[in-house]
């Protein structure tokens, strides 16, 4: 391994103790590879365990926090039932070495039409045409909102809540950037109760446009502790493995039409990634 690249191996250590083997994160993604009940499905474990031995973290694509929060192939975390499930998969990401990371979300008024019950911050449809949501009530607080109603804390060591770049879940517009309806819960906005439970110790994660090991050793080198990828384990699940065995030139940086299957990619996942021009690049056929 070259010298310059130590430092994406050095360890991180969160304010509550979690420890991260290195500094490479695993961002969330969608997948819609979820079963249509909001368990856990098998591709999905498949799916995880092969990205999970080159990352420090993992955090997953988002689960519901509410039946009327989550989208088509989303996983769900509202009921007990699930826990099994969910249990599953923080030991499928443990096992390869990483910490499992839990990213919980409600879809407001980005829900699909056919979900009964639309909610957001105020009742201002995503666009001309669209359902108007309904004003959440007083007591559906943003602690309650952004809260499962299951029992983590013995399976994943870390939850992460949806925010900065969901401008259109449970909000109206910049202006009021995730504020809790009616000036409810002292004016706090929902970044800053998060931060409040997390003790203000929330680390920066530097996400976007990092493929390659030098943009993400030049990354850290500018003060961000953590660095996600998202399509790059997509495409190369062995990123980190490559770079610490000296052979990150041989890292993937395009994805084959042949290449579902040997990098465990779930079908729903493999299908928006055929369907979606631009999202990864691929390579054309021969």
């Amino acid at each position: 391994m070259k010298e310059s690249f130590q430092s994406l191996f050095k360890p991180f250590v969160f304010a509550n103790g979690v420890r991260l083997s290195n500094r490479i994160v695993m961002a969330p993604m969608t997948h819609s590879s979820s079963n249509a009940d909001g368990t856990v499905s098998e591709a999905e474990l498949r799916y995880y365990a092969r990205r999970a031995g080159n990352a420090g973290m993992v955090i997953t694509g988002s689960a519901a926090v509410a039946p009327n929060g989550g989208f088509p192939g989303s996983a769900a975390a509202d009921r007990d039932e699930l826990i099994p499930g969910l249990s599953a998969l923080a030991a499928a990401i443990q096992g390869k070495g990483a910490k499992a990371v839990l990213q919980i979300a409600h879809g407001g008024r980005k829900c699909p039409p056919f979900i009964p019950d639309i909610v957001s911050a105020s009742p201002v449809p995503e666009r001309e045409g669209a359902v108007v949501p309904r004003e959440l009530a007083e007591e559906e607080t943003p602690e309650e909102t952004l809260t499962p109603g299951i029992t983590l804390a013995d399976t994943l060591e870390l939850v992460e809540a949806i925010a900065a770049e969901r401008l259109d879940y449970l909000h109206v517009s910049q202006n009021d950037f995730w504020s809790v309806p009616n000036g409810e819960s002292g004016g706090r906005t929902y970044v800053e109760i998060i931060q409040e439970r997390a003790g203000g110790q929330i680390p920066v994660i530097g996400a976007g446009s990092i493929r390659a090991a030098e943009e993400a050793v030049r990354a850290l080198q500018s003060g961000i502790p953590l660095i996600a990828l998202g399509r790059e384990l997509v495409m190369e699940p062995d990123w980190l493995e490559k770079i610490a065995q000296g052979r990150e030139n041989e890292i993937r940086t395009t994805l084959s039409r042949h290449d579902q299957h040997r990098l465990a990619i779930p079908d729903p996942l493999w299908g928006i990634i055929m369907r979606v021009p631009g999202w990864f690049p691929v390579e054309p056929e021969a």
